[in-house]
């Protein structure tokens, strides 16, 4: 990959008591521990034997302690952008992401999966990125199908 030019980054995605799914990706070492220290917060805090559809969540103010050196995406169909262009919200849900990772660290995240939904809202994170000058990243997540 060196060769190519590329850098893989490594990261995890956790839900937030919004129910959101946060991409958050690696940036330095600082980010390895703190993304480690959110996650274990999380899994500290999940009742032991775990129950069934029990969903473990960081907080705000958890994502907002160990931010530092952290890459946030704003997710797919799942993510707190799209949550946020469903109430008519996008603008207010970038701001906040802002806030707490520091704009220089949020990407607008697009996805295409051949969905007319999707991509009206990648239009419509195009737009935003647009109007608000935050990079664009394109991912490849992946996108569950219900099997009747």
């Amino acid at each position: 990959m060196q060769k190519q030019g590329s850098k893989a980054f490594l990261g995890a995605e956790v839900t937030c008591t919004d129910r959101a799914r946060y991409p958050l990706l690696i940036a330095s070492r600082t980010g390895y521990q703190n993304l480690c220290r959110m996650i274990t917060r999380m899994k500290l805090r999940a009742s032991k034997p775990p129950q069934p559809g029990q969903e473990i969540a960081v907080t705000y103010a958890e994502l907002a302690e160990f931010s530092e050196g952290l890459l946030c995406l704003t997710g797919a169909e799942d993510g707190p952008l799209a949550q946020g262009l469903r109430k008519g919200e996008g603008r207010a849900v970038v701001e906040r992401l802002q806030r707490i990772f520091e704009p220089e660290n949020v990407y607008l995240e697009l996805q295409w999966h051949f969905d007319r939904e999707e991509e009206a809202r990648n239009q419509a994170v195009i737009d935003l990125a647009n109007r608000l000058h935050v990079p664009l990243v394109a991912t490849n997540g992946v996108k569950s199908t219900k099997i009747s």
